[in-house]
Parts: structure tokens; C-alpha cells; sequence
């Protein structure tokens, strides 16, 4: 055969000087056939793994590796935080002044000035409250009064146990009922613990508005209730407004809230007042007075 015939066709090419060709040595297999034996030293031309084994590898020892990225080096960034920038001002544009923050402590002055403003707004209230609490304070230690020392042409504690004779409990109420008044119309005409005491009032008054009922005779027929019977209803309505209305601020119990905004207090007072006024007339007396 000729030498062109052995020669490949791209044997001549120049730019195959540069390709890897894989080579492979080892020994010959021996005359007559043998195969190679298995510890025949071979060696090949590596090539770098590809695939996800590989990168797998790669990402857990990357030391062992030739191969890197720039982004195997990359510096890891905080982002900046965001800034707020200011709108800027042009020649013409109005000045916006904030508004200035007030102040949560008040001095002494400010709160006396305004405890002061609160006062001057009620107007007279407080001071028709006070007599209101004058008034029905007045009656209810003249009357206790004139009880204990015989006074105005009345028979004292004796008398009053006279007209209490009916009742089962007449001897005891004859000194508990003064004793109520006197107590009720000192503290109410100093407003002190006003709650309690115009409770106390709203008792005994109701207690002398059922007797005097009782002993007219006349039952539901208020247009023939004598004066006292009246006078005792009015006694019970002016203790029971004063329980609402609070004793104001011309009492000692100025500080409280009970004194200008009394809320749930009164109808608590009212409700037990009630409710007292019932169970001391069935226990003291155990009549009906309407009938």
C-alpha cells in the first residue's frame, strides 16, 4: 500500500497539534493470547468531573478543588439602611413651623388655674347645692334636737315612744330615729362622707313618711295626707336628690368624686337605702301602712 493510504485525511491539519488526545499504556499482552493481568499499571489523561455529585463535592471541600469562582470569594454586604431625605426648600415657599409638643406635667400654677376654670364653668350650682344641704341638714338637727331636750312644746323621747306604742319595736325606735336625724344632718351639713349619711337621711325620713301615713288612716289617698305626711315626702325627695347631686364643692368632701360626678355610688346608696327603710318598717312595725 501506498504511504497516502495510511496517513488519515485530517492528519495534515495544523490545529490538531493542540488537541488532548487521551493515550493509554501498558503492557502488551503476552505472546500466545494472554489477557492483561489486573495490577497492569494504566494511566489516562483526567478530565474534571461535571455533574451535581461533583458540585456537591466541590461545595463541601472546596480546597481540594482547582477549580473557583468569584463568588466563592465574594465579601458578603449589609445593605445600607434607608435614609430620609429631606425635601428641599426654594426660595418662596411657605415656612411650616411643627407644632410644639405639650407638655404632660402641669405646675402648680397651671392646675390650681385650671381647677379654678373648672369652678367658674358649674356657675352656681355648688352653691344651691349647699343649701339644698343646708336645709334638710337644719330640719334634721332641729327635729333630733328638740327630741333629746323637750324642746318647741314636744314630749321628748317619752312622747315619741307614746306614739310609737303600736309598733313591736317602739321603745327602740323611739331613740334610734332622733339619733339617725342628728347624725345624718351633722355630717350632711359639713359634707362629710356625704354617700353614707344622705343615705341615712333618705331611712329616716321614709321611715316618718310611712308612719304618718300610717296613722292618717287615709292609705293611698295622698289628698288626704296630713302636712307632717307631706313634709316627710319632701324630706325624702331632698335626701334622694342630694344622694344624685353629689354635696358639691362647699363641703368637705371637695376632694372626692362623689362631691361634683357622682356616678354608680348613688345608686348603690339609694338601692340599700330602699331596701333598709322596707325592712325597718316590717321588722319595726309589721303593719302595712296603705291599708
Amino acid at each position: 500500500m501506498s504511504e497516502n493510504k495510511q496517513r488519515p485525511d485530517r492528519a495534515d491539519d495544523p490545529h490538531l497539534d493542540d488537541v488532548d488526545v487521551p493515550t493509554h499504556q501498558g503492557q502488551s499482552p503476552q505472546a500466545g493470547g494472554g489477557s492483561t493481568p489486573a495490577s497492569a499499571a494504566q494511566s489516562t489523561t483526567a478530565f474534571p468531573a461535571t455533574g451535581p455529585a461533583a458540585e456537591t463535592q466541590r461545595l463541601a471541600h472546596p480546597g481540594e478543588s482547582g477549580h473557583y469562582r468569584d463568588e466563592d470569594f465574594a465579601p458578603t454586604e449589609t445593605p445600607a439602611p434607608a435614609t430620609t431625605v429631606a425635601p428641599t426648600a426654594y426660595p418662596g415657599d411657605p415656612v411650616v413651623t411643627p407644632a410644639p409638643v405639650a407638655s404632660q406635667e402641669l405646675t402648680a400654677e397651671e392646675s390650681a388655674a385650671a381647677q379654678h376654670v373648672d369652678r367658674t364653668r358649674r356657675g352656681t350650682i355648688d352653691f344651691g347645692i349647699f343649701l339644698l344641704r343646708l336645709a334638710l341638714s337644719a330640719w334634721l338637727i332641729l327635729e333630733a334636737v328638740g327630741t333629746f331636750f323637750n324642746l318647741g312644746g314636744g314630749q321628748g323621747i317619752t312622747g315619741l315612744e307614746s306614739e310609737f306604742a303600736a309598733y313591736p319595736a317602739g321603745a327602740v325606735l323611739a331613740v334610734a330615729v332622733p339619733v339617725a336625724q342628728l347624725a345624718a344632718g351633722l355630717f350632711l351639713i359639713f359634707g362629710l362622707v356625704t354617700p353614707l349619711f344622705a343615705a341615712v337621711a333618705t331611712v329616716v325620713t321614709g321611715f316618718s313618711a310611712l308612719h304618718f301615713v300610717a296613722t292618717s288612716g287615709e292609705g293611698l289617698n295622698i289628698f288626704a295626707w296630713p302636712d307632717a305626711a307631706w313634709l316627710a315626702v319632701m324630706l325624702l325627695a331632698m335626701s334622694v336628690v342630694l344622694q344624685f347631686t353629689g354635696p358639691g364643692l362647699y363641703s368637705l368632701d371637695f376632694g372626692r368624686g362623689w362631691a361634683r360626678r357622682p356616678l354608680w355610688s348613688s345608686w348603690i346608696f339609694v338601692v340599700l337605702a330602699i331596701v333598709a327603710v322596707a325592712a325597718l318598717w316590717w321588722f319595726g312595725t309589721g303593719i302595712n301602712p296603705f291599708a
